[in-house]
C-alpha cells in the first residue's frame, strides 16, 4: 500500500500541488475583491494579488472572520495547508539520507545486492516485486539506476562494497542474502568473500553469490570454495550465461526424435551463445546415442572463427561430443543460404541488441 500511494503521488502530486496552489490563490483573490466592494475602502488589483498572495504565510489580509465570502474562507485554509506540504517535502528532501540511514540500521534479513548496472537492477526490481526487502550497493553516484530503485522501494548504499564500512552500512551482517554482481570477476569474488567473513558468528549462515563471467574461472572458484569449507557462511559463484542456457534448453529441448543426427543452429555466438554450445554438448553427452551420433552444431557470427577456436582450446572435449561448425555470416540482413541448409532440430537465436536478435529469428 505505501508503494502504492507512493507510485500515485508521483504521477499526479505535483500538478495537483500545482492546481491547488493556483486554486488557493484565485479563491484568494476573488474572495477579497468581494469583500472589499462591500466596504468604503476600495483595493487596486495589485493589491488584492498582493492580499491573496499573503495567506499562504498565514497572513489574512486584515479581514474580520465572520462576514468574509465563502471564496476567501475556502482560501484561508487551502493556502496555508499547501505551504504546509511544500515545506515538508522540503524537509524530506533535506533529511533524506539521515531518514535512510536510520532505515538502514533497522534492516534485517534483507537481500544486499552490489552493483546496480544492467543486471544488477534487473535483479533489484525482480526481487523487490517478489516481497523482498533491498538494500543495493553502487559505487558510481551518478548511475541513473540508484534513483530507480530507490523510487521501486530499496535503499542504496553510495560507495565501493569492497570495504568493509560500506558493506557494514549495508548491514551486510544482519543480511540474509549477498549478491555480487559488478562488472568485474575479481571483484565480485573479493566482496563476497568479505562479506561472509563480516557476518561470521551469527544465527542463520548468510548466503553470499558472486557472479563470475569467465567459466572456467567460476569452476575453478567453486572448487575452492568446496575445499574451503566454510561453516559460517555459504558462498557460491555462479554464471548467469550459464544458468541462462540451462533454462533456455529446459525449456526448449534441443534434441528431437529424429533418426539421424541431431542438428542445431545458432545465431550469435557471444557469451549466451558459447554458454548454449557447451551446456548442449554436456546434455547431448549423458543421452544413449551419443556415442554413435554426434551432435552437430553450425553457428552464425561475424566473428564466429575465432571464437569457435577460443571455445574448442578452452573445452578440449567438446570436439568428442560434437561437431562444430562456425560460419561468418552478418545478422543484418542474416544469410538466408545458411538458414536453408537445414533441417534443424532447434534454431537457438543469441543475439544481444533485441531488435538484431528478433529481426534474425523472424528470417530463420
Amino acid at each position: 500500500m505505501q508503494r502504492w500511494l507512493m507510485s500515485l503521488w508521483r504521477l499526479v502530486g505535483w500538478p495537483l500541488f500545482g492546481a491547488t496552489v493556483s486554486t488557493a490563490a484565485v479563491l484568494g483573490y476573488v474572495g477579497f475583491r468581494l469583500y472589499f466592494e462591500t466596504q468604503p475602502v476600495r483595493k487596486a488589483p495589485s493589491d488584492l494579488a498582493y492580499l491573496s498572495l499573503q495567506l499562504f504565510v498565514l497572513e489574512s489580509g486584515s479581514v474580520p472572520e465572520t462576514g468574509a465570502p465563502w471564496q476567501l474562507e475556502v482560501a484561508r485554509l487551502l493556502a496555508p495547508a499547501t505551504t504546509g506540504v511544500a515545506i515538508a517535502v522540503a524537509l524530506a528532501a533535506v533529511f533524506r539520507g539521515e531518514w535512510e540511514e536510520l532505515r538502514l540500521r533497522r534492516r534485517k534479513r534483507h537481500v544486499v545486492v552490489c552493483g546496480l548496472g544492467e543486471r544488477g537492477a534487473r535483479l533489484v526490481g525482480a526481487l523487490l516485486e517478489a516481497g523482498y526487502r533491498v538494500v543495493a550497493i553502487e559505487r558510481d553516484p551518478t548511475a541513473p539506476a540508484i534513483a530507480e530503485v530507490r523510487r521501486r522501494g530499496a535503499l542504496v548504499v553510495v560507495g565501493d562494497a569492497r570495504t568493509s564500512q560500506v558493506l557494514c552500512r549495508a548491514r551486510v551482517e544482519r543480511a540474509r542474502y549477498v549478491v555480487a554482481l559488478t562488472g568485474t570477476d575479481d571483484v565480485n569474488a573479493e566482496l563476497a568473500i568479505r562479506a561472509g567473513e563480516l557476518a561470521l558468528d551469527r544465527g542463520p549462515a548468510l548466503t553470499c553469490l558472486a557472479h563470475v563471467k569467465d567459466p572456467e574461472l567460476c569452476a575453478l572458484l567453486r572448487s575452492e570454495e568446496l575445499a574451503a569449507g566454510h561453516s559460517d557462511y555459504r558462498l557460491d559463484f555462479f554464471n548467469i550465461y550459464e544458468q541462462a542456457a540451462r533454462a533456455l534448453l529446459r525449456d526448449h529441448p534441443p534434441f528431437g526424435v529424429s533418426e539421424d543426427e541431431p542438428c542445431l543452429l545458432l545465431i550469435g555466438f557471444d557469451r549466451l551463445g558459447q554458454a548454449v554450445v557447451v551446456e548442449a554438448a554436456r546434455q547431448w553427452r549423458a543421452h544413449p546415442e551419443a556415442r554413435e551420433r554426434p551432435l552437430a552444431i553450425t553457428v552464425l557470427d561475424p566473428v564466429a572463427a575465432p571464437i569457435g577456436d577460443l571455445l574448442r582450446t578452452r573445452f578440449p572435449q567438446l570436439e568428442h561430443v560434437a561437431r562444430l561448425r562456425v560460419m561468418t555470416a552478418e545478422f543484418d540482413p542474416l544469410d538466408c543460404s545458411a538458414v536453408e541448409s537445414g533441417p534443424w532440430d532447434a534454431v537457438y537465436v543469441c543475439v544481444d541488441d533485441d531488435s538484431t536478435a528478433l529481426e534474425a529469428a523472424l528470417q530463420a
